[in-house]
């Protein structure tokens, strides 16, 4: 028996138009951000530009996707299990973006430590996530299925979420600890409970919407890759226009 249309093109729609609602916000974020930031330096810009092509990549990815299938194939009742090559695409290009994005926190935590050992751990898992988005890429090419991409490499998601989800907690972990060592007593607490802030802010927010997208739209894997671009792309904006706040005295991060 076919699926409703609710049940099918209706979740895609709507996590697609939520997902380019967020990527106009994180398009006023980055205006704002060469706006008031012009004397940052270079190679801080130049990360600003890329994360944000790369999620104006996706958007236009998922936007073609969406209408493949509502419009294209509009009168075609197994289209919803076709994986074309945008997903592919979709995939790869999300991974690339939660990598990027995940290891210029790395960078701060060695910034901040002295240490390499904790940044070496983040810059592998964010390469193994680059790695293991690029074979999801293959899958989708080999299987063109929505339901054998299911039975045969279902498990690739929940790995690729797991090995953001490390990297993550790891980075907001390292963090905390070396601030807790770094800054006087005065400014310890003041300093940590703002982590701990945008921890909720950004952090929870990256790795619970992808989880949120599973649990609703579990046979639509590209939202939900879209999803972890989109939230990923506004923590990083939020910490270079918030970076201030982490000084103590005004003198050093």
């Amino acid at each position: 028996m076919p699926l409703s249309v609710n049940l099918t093109e209706g979740p895609i729609l709507v996590g697609i138009l939520i997902a380019t609602f967020l990527y106009g916000i994180a398009t006023l974020q980055t205006y704002n951000y060469y706006r008031e930031y012009g004397k940052d330096p270079p190679r801080l810009k130049i990360l600003v530009a890329c994360v944000w092509l790369l999620e104006t990549a996706l958007t236009v990815l998922t936007c073609t996707y969406l209408y493949t299938v509502t419009v294209t194939n509009s009168n075609n009742p197994s289209a919803y299990d076709m994986l074309p090559w945008t997903v592919a695409i979709i995939f790869l290009t999300g991974g690339l973006l939660g990598a990027v994005v995940q290891s210029f926190f790395a960078w701060r935590v060695y910034m901040l430590s002295g240490h390499l050992l904790p940044s070496i751990v983040s810059w592998s898992g964010g390469l193994a996530r680059i790695g293991v988005t690029a074979a999801m890429c293959g899958f989708v090419i080999q299987t063109g299925s929505r339901k054998l991409y299911e039975e045969r490499y279902g498990w690739s998601i929940d790995l690729v979420l797991g090995i953001a989800l490390f990297v993550d907690v790891f980075n907001t972990g390292c963090m905390c600890y070396y601030l807790s060592r770094k800054q006087n007593k005065d400014n310890k607490i003041q300093v940590i409970d703002k982590i701990m802030i945008w921890t909720i802010e950004t952090g929870l927010v990256t790795r619970i919407s992808p989880n949120v997208k599973i649990i609703i739209l579990e046979l639509d894997d590209d939202v939900l890759e879209r999803s972890c671009g989109v939230a990923c792309r506004r923590s990083i904006i939020h910490t270079f226009k918030h970076r201030g706040y982490t000084r103590v005295g005004g003198h050093g991060q």
